[in-house]
């Protein structure tokens, strides 16, 4: 399912691609207004940008978890919190616990 999310947000960086179109179309297409909602295609679009190669090991955190991790704005410090989730095979709730706390700070 990552995968798909992901190819998601390479399309909406397209040329002539935009939010609300392809939210529609998603929506329409299989029937989840709710999953293909503008703000998940936003966050799909994010996941694009600060995960422009897709690689396996993705598929080991969650959707909300990307959703957590593309709100960081520091690259480093979002890839920190990236593989220390993938690291210690942490959840949604410990992911948001280290960056609520400012682990990467703390250093």
């Amino acid at each position: 399912m990552l995968f798909f999310f992901w190819n998601i947000g390479k399309q909406v960086n397209k040329p002539n691609n935009s939010v609300i179109r392809l939210s529609n179309y998603y929506s329409y297409k299989y029937g989840n207004s709710n999953l293909f909602g503008i703000d998940n295609i936003v966050s799909m679009k994010c996941l694009y940008k600060c995960f422009p190669i897709y690689i396996d090991r993705m598929n080991e955190l969650d959707w909300n978890s990307y959703k957590l991790l593309v709100r960081v704005n520091n690259k480093d410090e979002r890839m920190f919190y990236y593989y220390v989730a993938l690291f210690f095979k942490y959840s949604y709730c410990d992911i948001y616990e280290l960056i609520n706390n400012d682990y990467y700070k703390r250093i």
